[in-house]
């Protein structure tokens, strides 16, 4: 397998985690605490690359243990970059335990990469359901529907 990573696609000099899945569903695959403000609106994002074609690991991402909205299906095309993006509430949490688990349980295939993992502040003003905003950072945009 060859890949750049998703900031700098440069094989060379860019980085990012490559994961052997494993048969254990549900397995994690990446954890971290980090700060946060109380009763805050932030925006979670990464990005997640199928290293091999078959059996594409299926992501899921929790926050203090509970599962957060939706999942990153990688597609069975390796190299080829899909973004996982969502909104979510601190609540009375100061700090928040980010983790990532592989929801496939496969011994062939399943192995991925992961990249680029944010969790911002979300600065947006609300818009109308049928308008869009953008957010840019550090030269990389962001679209929310």
């Amino acid at each position: 397998f060859r890949a750049s990573d998703h900031t700098t696609p440069s094989l060379t000099t860019g980085k990012f985690l490559i994961a052997d899945g494993c048969t254990q569903a549900n397995s994690v695959v990446w954890s971290q605490t980090v700060q946060v403000q109380p009763y805050t609106d932030y925006v979670f994002s990464m990005w997640g690359v199928s290293v091999t074609t078959s059996s594409p690991a299926q992501l899921k991402v929790y926050m203090n243990g509970l599962p957060q909205e939706g999942q990153l299906a990688l597609p069975s095309v390796a190299g080829q970059w899909k973004q996982m993006l969502f909104k979510w509430n601190s609540g009375s949490k100061s700090q928040v335990e980010i983790t990532i688990r592989n929801q496939r349980g496969e011994a062939s295939g399943n192995d991925f990469g992961v990249d680029d993992i944010w969790d911002i502040e979300n600065k947006l003003a609300k818009v109308a359901d049928d308008q869009y905003a953008e957010l840019t950072i550090d030269d990389f945009k962001i679209i929310f529907n």
